[in-house]
């Protein structure tokens, strides 16, 4: 419920992360004060899915490259992300 909250004031990622270190990838960003939450993983494509705050996401880069995965941004969502998007449709 707390992140629900948070990640909508603050704005929150959906990303997916591939490559053979996503395990490693979840233990690094926990020990780097990154919060991870919804954590998924898919077996049959060695997959992880997870949600991060706005803000994390690019301190996700360094980590990433120590793992050697890809963090990719699948959805974004909160309240300034809404409003840059109808500030878009408007002009």
């Amino acid at each position: 419920m707390v992140h629900k909250v948070a990640g909508w004031f603050k704005g929150y990622l959906l990303i997916r992360v591939t490559g053979y270190g996503s395990r490693r990838f979840v233990n690094l960003c926990r020990n780097h004060g990154i919060e991870l939450w919804l954590i998924r993983y898919d077996d049959s494509e060695d997959m992880l899915y997870c949600r991060i705050f706005l803000k994390d996401f690019y301190k996700l880069r360094p980590i990433a490259r120590k793992c050697k995965v890809w963090a990719v941004v699948k959805e974004r969502s909160g309240l300034f992300l809404s409003l840059l998007s109808i500030c878009y449709l408007l002009a």
